[in-house]
């Protein structure tokens, strides 16, 4: 499969610095407004009262399942699919975790943008997985594997399978990190099957073992999974390869809430509705967590602006004194002197959560 590729290194660089520098906006700031851990962590508490429900299933391990989400992925695990860590085969009840991230409003709300190693990504849906019995998670035995059926309204036949890290969202300014399945560091292998008429199953070459598959259906993409001990989180995606990406762009951003006299609190996000995909974006001052005083900020914004496509520009903030969430956007086609200009105001939490619905 051919894969695009690209290196925004200028972003990649500018992140290291950025986490020092916006400590030491914070300290700089403190004469102001003293600044709290809980005034840093409120945008992301507001957000992940929003996030997509973990959603919970009991199967009995001997038996064959078929589980569907509440957005319509569908589960199938055969019967003694399970081992434990230790390689013992799982009889019993097996906690099914599944959390469905589909929309551009679940990677705002989960932190789970599409975003590999800095470079952005074209996303066909996440999704977080997990087999636990008894509080421990579980592997699949050999030769066994799950099935996912993952429903699209558009089928890109360029997708492969990627896997989640968990990272901190200070450090890359989302909660998961997406790297290609087939040159992970699990070492796993993506490789052509060969379908079996006799047995109705498909075999790979016996040198290797398929960990991961994906197949291209008419509404959906169907991700075959072979091993689920490294990683929970898998998505299908493909690299992004812009040549025409900018790293930095100015940005300015009024509060209309001028009597409130607070310090807000604010991530940025980019909204590539096109690509379904959202990625964060920060300032050399503040990071990832910034933070309005007097009513403005005006400065260089860092992510992928990708020129002559269409962007939506939100912000989601929280006033430190209101303890009120605020919101604003806007949308742009990027041109290499675009310098978006965003309004935010106030707005109940299911305001927001409408707002980011309809994007």
């Amino acid at each position: 499969m051919e894969i695009m590729n690209y290196k925004s290194t200028s972003i990649k660089t500018m992140m290291l610095g950025a986490i020092a520098l916006s400590i030491f906006a914070a300290s700089c700031k403190k004469d102001t407004q003293e600044i709290s851990k809980a005034d840093v962590e409120a945008v992301d508490n507001l957000l992940s009262k929003m996030d997509p429900e973990m959603q919970s299933f009991t199967i009995d391990a001997s038996q064959p399942q078929t589980i569907t989400g509440t957005e319509g992925t569908v589960i199938n695990i055969p019967a003694n699919a399970f081992v434990d860590a230790n390689g013992n085969a799982v009889t019993g009840n097996v906690t099914i975790s599944l959390k469905e991230i589909l929309s551009l409003k679940d990677q705002i709300t989960s932190g789970a943008y599409a975003v590999s190693n800095g470079e952005l990504l074209k996303s066909g849906g996440e999704f977080f997985f997990e087999a636990t019995a008894n509080g421990a998670k579980l592997k699949l035995a050999m030769n066994q594997y799950i099935t996912f059926d993952i429903p699209a309204s558009e089928v890109d036949s360029t997708m492969q399978v990627f896997i989640g890290q968990e990272v901190s969202d200070d450090s890359t300014g989302s909660n998961v990190n997406w790297v290609p399945a087939d040159t992970s560091e699990y070492k796993t292998a993506v490789l052509d099957t060969v379908w079996n008429p006799k047995d109705t199953i498909w075999t790979t070459d016996t040198a290797y073992q398929a960990t991961y598959q994906l197949f291209m259906g008419l509404n959906s993409y169907t991700m075959r999974v072979y091993d689920i001990y490294n990683t929970s989180y898998y998505n299908c995606d493909h690299f992004y390869g812009s040549p025409k990406l900018i790293s930095e762009l100015p940005v300015t951003i009024t509060s209309t809430n001028k009597e409130l006299d607070e310090v807000i609190d604010y991530r940025i996000q980019l909204v590539y509705k096109q690509l379904g995909s959202v990625e964060g974006a920060y300032s050399s001052e503040f990071g990832y967590n910034m933070q309005i005083f007097d009513n403005t900020f005006s400065g260089n914004i860092y992510s992928s602006w990708l020129t002559d496509e269409d962007v939506t520009v939100i912000v989601v903030g929280v006033g430190s004194k209101s303890k009120k969430a605020y919101f604003g956007k806007t949308s742009l086609n990027i041109k290499s002197n675009s310098n978006p200009s965003i309004s935010i105001s106030t707005i109940s939490d299911a305001e927001l959560a409408t707002a980011l619905d309809n994007l």
